[in-house]
Formats: C-alpha cells, sequence, structure tokens
C-alpha cells in the first residue's frame, strides 16, 4: 500500500502544483516506512523545499516545545503545503492533521494532504474541507480526489 501511494506520487507531477515551497512528511515510527520518507524526500526535493516531522511523541502541534512550535507554523504559514501522512490509524492520523488544519485554516493556503486512510474515513473527518477543495488524498484505491477548478486557480495563478 504504502509502495502504491509512493510510486503514484512519482508518476504524477502535481501540476499545477508546481508552486509548491513546503512539503511536511510526517511519519509514524516502525513498519519499515522510514525508507519510503527518504525515498520521497530523494525524489521531491529538487523541486521542493521538503521538511518532515515525526509523528512519535508529538500527537500535535500544541505538545511542542515553544519555539520549535513558532519555527514550524512560520513554515506551515509561508506557503502552499503538502502533508503526505503515512499512517492507517485513524485516531493518529486525526491527531496530526487537526492541528495543521487549524494553523492553514484562516491563512488562505492551499493545504493538499495525502494519507492512507480510505477516502471514506477521510470524507467523515473533513467533509467541508474536501468540499471546498482545500484538501484531498491518495484513497486505497489510489484514486484523486480532484481539487476545484476555481481552487485551483485562485491559489496558483
Amino acid at each position: 500500500m504504502i509502495e502504491n501511494i509512493y510510486n503514484k506520487m512519482k508518476e504524477h507531477d502535481f501540476a499545477p502544483f508546481k508552486e509548491l515551497k513546503l512539503w511536511i512528511i510526517i511519519s509514524p515510527f516502525g513498519g519499515g516506512k522510514e525508507s519510503l520518507v527518504q525515498k520521497v524526500i530523494e525524489q521531491f526535493k529538487e523541486k521542493y523545499t521538503v521538511h518532515q516531522v515525526r509523528s512519535e511523541g508529538i500527537k500535535s502541534i500544541s505538545y511542542m516545545y515553544d519555539d520549535k512550535r513558532s519555527k514550524l507554523i512560520k513554515q506551515l504559514e509561508a506557503s502552499p503545503l503538502l502533508v503526505l501522512v503515512i499512517d492507517n490509524n485513524e485516531e493518529r492520523v486525526r491527531n496530526l492533521i487537526n492541528p495543521l488544519i487549524k494553523y492553514r485554516k484562516t491563512q488562505g493556503k492551499l493545504t493538499i494532504i495525502l494519507s492512507e486512510l480510505q477516502r471514506d474515513d477521510f470524507n467523515t473527518f473533513y467533509p467541508d474541507l474536501m468540499k471546498f477543495g482545500l484538501v484531498t488524498q491518495i484513497s486505497e484505491d489510489n484514486e484523486y480526489i480532484n481539487l476545484k477548478e476555481d481552487v485551483i486557480k485562485k491559489y496558483f495563478s
């Protein structure tokens, strides 16, 4: 499953997402996922700034030390953002994504989230954000939920 996501990412150039300045890749510990994260970083670091946040011990941004949190929030506010969450546990994904959305909702920035959660689970979490095209994902069957064209124009014109 994880390899499928990686291969799909490699195939897709994320057009019109060439403007992305920052990726945050959040990986849970264990399960051999670290090597995938390294592959993703290698693959995309020439085109994008890649920033990795490990999920172990960080249930949400609010638990970070102040200086680390403020640095991360500044980065979060700076640019369109792609987050790859390699985790299929609903509660862990929710704990990681909620603070990201909280800090970005008022910033008017495009957020794209790719995760291992199945599409129905994701729609249950964030139906409004999905509707407005602020969040997308690769679901287990590797289908893209497309961002609305007007949203793309707004953020990338």
